[in-house]
């Protein structure tokens, strides 16, 4: 009695100690999209010179932008304010093969060239505007202004390894970001609703198909989207000193509207 009172007790305890079976889960995606009228832009103009010297870049760069400047005032533009972060004075780097010149007659010594200096100045316009066509308008002006000013992006910039208040931007030209002072917080909020109930719908039909029941939802989670390509590795200082966001913008702006995609992955628990 004993000895078998004791076997029936080691086989409970084997039981207990044995693994639990993992429940079976069924994982699904849904995506949504958002619109908003956009009532506001920044256009981010790159002003560059070059000089012999230091100061004479400083001060060339100085009268170009008060040329931009005097060229929009000129626009009449309801609405639209500027601002102009520190000029940023570089000393040019020769290029490599400037020192490969062949000694001359006498054996004299090759030459170096002469130093130069370039001058960058960021200059911000911000444009507001309820319409967006209206708004689309006074933009494409400021752009065609500033490229009759000769900030096309057709010329690098002269130091491509400092700090670029365009974050990710490489080129002398107009960078235009669109945003709604009406914030995104409603319609996320109604893309987030939709986004679930499409995953959900999704996770529904896959355990259908496997001839299993939805039983239980074991996580909801928000995607990010993927980083963008050419963000920096590190924020750039000149990035809240006027509000400037500090990655890249993640909204597409298409016929008059800002749009965002929303993605949720939703996970449930199946039985049969």
């Amino acid at each position: 009695m004993f000895a078998r009172s004791l076997a029936l007790s080691t086989l409970l305890a084997c039981h207990s100690l044995a693994p639990a079976q993992a429940p079976i889960t069924v994982t699904a995606e849904g995506v949504a999209t958002v619109a908003v009228k956009p009532d506001h832009a920044k256009i981010y103009l790159n002003v560059e010179t070059k000089a012999g010297d230091a100061i004479a870049s400083a001060e060339a760069n100085l009268s170009a932008r008060k040329d931009l400047v005097a060229a929009m005032e000129k626009l009449n533009l309801k609405g639209v304010t500027w601002a102009a972060l520190p000029q940023k004075v570089t000393k040019d780097k020769a290029a490599n093969n400037q020192f490969g010149v062949v000694v001359g007659p006498g054996g004299a010594p090759p030459q170096p060239p002469a130093e130069s200096y370039s001058t960058m100045q960021t200059v911000i316009y911000t444009v507001s505007e309820t319409d967006p066509h209206k708004l689309g308008e006074m933009v494409e002006k400021i752009t065609q202004t500033a490229a009759a000013q000769g900030i096309t992006g057709d010329k690098p910039q002269a130091d491509s390894s400092g700090l670029n208040p365009f974050l990710g931007g490489s080129r002398n030209g107009a960078r235009v970001v669109y945003s709604s002072k009406s914030g995104w917080d409603a319609p996320m909020a109604a893309a987030l609703a939709s986004a679930t109930e499409k995953a959900l719908a999704g996770a529904k039909a896959i355990a259908k198909g496997a001839g299993l029941r939805v039983e239980n939802v074991v996580s909801i989670e928000e995607l990010g989207e993927a980083p963008h390509a050419s963000a920096p590795a590190s924020a750039s200082p000149y990035a809240s000193l006027l509000g400037i966001s500090s990655t890249p913008s993640d909204d597409e702006y298409a016929d008059g509207e800002l749009v965002r995609k929303v993605r949720v992955r939703v996970k449930v628990s199946v039985v049969k």
